[in-house]
């Protein structure tokens, strides 16, 4: 292996590494982009995949302008804060 194989590689670790700190809907968007090219690009069969990104971007929205509006920052939670934000919203969703 080269130097430049190793420096290759670490730029795609750090590349998908900023990637998840950045979007927590990645997860859902890889979601969407394989049913995609599963189907061949034919829409209609992924907007089961398309509403649940849309969902997911829309509550992380949410939970970023919350933490705006207190003045918590980071604004978008780091990665391994996630789960728990997610736990304690689903809570208050929960009808009684």
């Amino acid at each position: 292996m080269t130097r430049s194989d190793d420096a290759h590689r670490r730029t795609k670790a750090e590349y998908a590494s900023r990637e998840e700190r950045t979007n927590p809907c990645l997860k859902e968007q890889k979601l969407s982009l394989k049913c995609l090219s599963e189907n061949y690009y034919d829409k209609d069969k992924c907007e089961r995949y398309f509403d649940n990104y849309n969902l997911c971007q829309g509550f992380w929205l949410s939970v970023v302008k919350e933490r705006r509006r207190k003045g918590i920052t980071p604004h978008l939670p780091p990665v391994e804060e996630r789960e728990e934000i997610k736990r304690e919203r689903m809570k208050t969703k929960e009808p009684s």
